[in-house]
């Protein structure tokens, strides 16, 4: 029996009470972990890889992440979520001469490849507008490579406290610095190239620092309180596949960061992705390590190998296939019925790659059987993901949900009801509340039977409800107290995972009960 209770404190809308559950949205992707430059610790949804050049890459710089995210969108994603992680906050910054002092601007985003600019020039500026400027910064692709990625433009600006368009409040808004902690008394000089022409220039950002650290995996679990790390992820409403780095190339994600992330994913009803360690060169190898590793998840996915590919240089060099399996599995959920019984040997990818060691069939059933999931060529361009499983090696209860494909739509199904009865939370807990939340749930799930999401031809054989009397005796009337039962079958008719949902409040605590046949429902 797994604990799955929702400690977290997410900014989540749910739905209303006269509102159907739905059965259909897209699914919600996150990669976590180090990039050469952007926003840090907080969510950015990307669309293409392009899109994330501009806004994490960085030119001549090599980025395990970037690598991903072109394996992704390669292989079918069409949207992910970036959360960038950092070892120091440190920042580049810009000094501008005044009179007396300087104004000094440092990087909205830390690390020493985030490369900011500023002009400052008096054009309009009249006799009786005195401390006031033209102040433009830019985030360029490099001291070298000039490319403007994103201006920002501040007319007519002050360092007059009392002036509507004060520097302290104009620059609290923007996206490329932070906020000056000392403000001059005397407004900057313009910045004009020092020729004959007197033409406007820039002033480029100084870097204060050598090298910047990689972050380990405190950095990578971060803060609740912070909403840092994993916790930046608390203000997506959903999340469906979690991929995370590590700190540095030969690193593996240590226990730590790997239980915490484990934990995390449990509670927000999502699948987390991680390589294999990097010590596994063979099938032995990642038999005996996994029958080493004490952690064992229902929400954890690993595969073996790693993929074998040729750098820019013409030279061989192994990289994770972490972003192709990521976009290839979110592909096959938007295009075909998760439960079709070829998924777990049809689901390809694509690239020029093949994987670093060759498995045959015997090894692959090997792997899966310590709950690895394998990479096989298919093809000179595409390879087969094979498996189907979770990081779950033990029978009992949870037998059931070693299947990847099953469990993937479980978390969907769980998590969607977790989600679609929030409101319930702020009901009195009567008999006319339990029928209502019966009624929403059962709707749901008899769509998705429909569907043939779930097992059986009849909805009696797809699943069950049970939320009445008996599973609210000790809540009625109390505000926001209810406890619902969910039986669903998703292999096979009358064979029912089991979830009880307690709700207090806003808060809903998930625990699955496990297997149970059909004769649970009938007493």
């Amino acid at each position: 029996m797994s604990d799955l209770t929702n400690t977290g404190v997410f900014v989540v809308e749910g739905l209303s009470r006269d509102k159907t559950i739905p059965v259909h949205r897209n699914a919600v992707t996150a990669f976590l972990g180090p990039a050469p430059r952007g926003p840090v610790n907080h969510p950015v949804q990307v669309t293409g890889y392009d899109q994330y050049r501009r806004m994490f890459g960085a030119p001549g710089c090599h980025s395990r992440l970037e690598h991903l995210i072109r394996q992704f969108f390669a292989n079918g994603g069409e949207s992910v979520w970036i959360v960038r992680v950092v070892g120091s906050s440190r920042r580049n910054f810009i000094e501008i001469p005044c009179t007396d002092d300087a104004l000094v601007l440092r990087a909205a985003n830390p690390g020493p490849l985030e490369h900011i600019r500023a002009s400052v020039d008096y054009d309009g500026i009249t006799a009786l507008e005195p401390g006031c400027f033209n102040l433009v910064l830019q985030r360029v692709r490099s001291v070298t490579e000039p490319l403007v990625e994103e201006q920002e433009t501040y007319n007519r600006i002050s360092i007059d406290q009392g002036d509507p368009r004060y520097i302290g409040h104009v620059l609290a808004q923007s996206r490329l610095v932070m906020l000056p902690t000392k403000i001059p008394t005397t407004a900057p000089l313009p910045t004009i190239r020092g020729d004959a022409v007197k033409v406007v220039s820039y002033i480029d950002c100084q870097v204060d620092w050598p090298a910047e650290a990689a972050p380990d995996d405190y950095d990578l679990v971060g803060s609740a309180s912070a909403t840092t790390g994993l916790f930046a992820l608390n203000s997506l409403p959903d999340l469906d596949v979690l991929c995370i780095l590590s700190g540095k190339e030969d690193r593996d994600i240590g226990p730590v960061a790997q239980l915490a992330a484990d934990r995390y994913c449990t509670t927000r009803q999502a699948m987390l992705v991680v390589d294999p360690p990097v010590a596994w060169k063979s099938v032995m190898d990642a038999v005996e390590g996994q029958g080493q590793l004490r952690l064992t998840s229902l929400n954890i996915m690993t595969y073996f190998p790693l993929l074998r590919t040729r750098s820019d240089a013409g030279e061989t060099i192994i990289v994770s296939a972490m972003g192709a399996v990521a976009g290839a599995l979110v592909a096959s959920r938007e295009k075909r019925n998760l439960v079709a019984r070829d998924y777990r040997n049809a689901v390809t990818i694509r690239g020029r790659y093949r994987p670093s060691v060759d498995l045959t069939n015997e090894q692959s059933a090997l792997l899966a059987r310590f709950g690895v999931n394998s990479l096989m060529p298919a093809s000179r361009l595409q390879m087969k993901f094979c498996g189907d499983v979770t990081m779950a090696r033990t029978g009992g209860l949870t037998g059931e949900w070693k299947a990847l494909t099953h469990r993937r739509e479980g978390l969907f199904v769980v998590g969607s009801i977790r989600k679609s009865t929030t409101w319930a939370g702020r009901e009195s807990s009567t008999p006319e509340l339990w029928s209502e939340i019966s009624e929403q749930v059962r709707d749901f799930l008899s769509k998705l039977r429909s569907e043939g999401r779930l097992a059986g031809e009849f909805d009696e054989q797809a699943f069950y409800i049970k939320c009445d009397a008996d599973t609210n005796a000790r809540a009625v009337g109390q505000t926001g107290d209810v406890t619902l039962l969910a039986g669903i079958a998703f292999e096979q008719a009358n064979k029912f995972s089991a979830f009880k949902f307690h709700r207090a409040g806003d808060s809903c605590e998930i625990i699955e009960l496990g297997v149970q046949s059909d004769s649970f429902q009938r007493n």
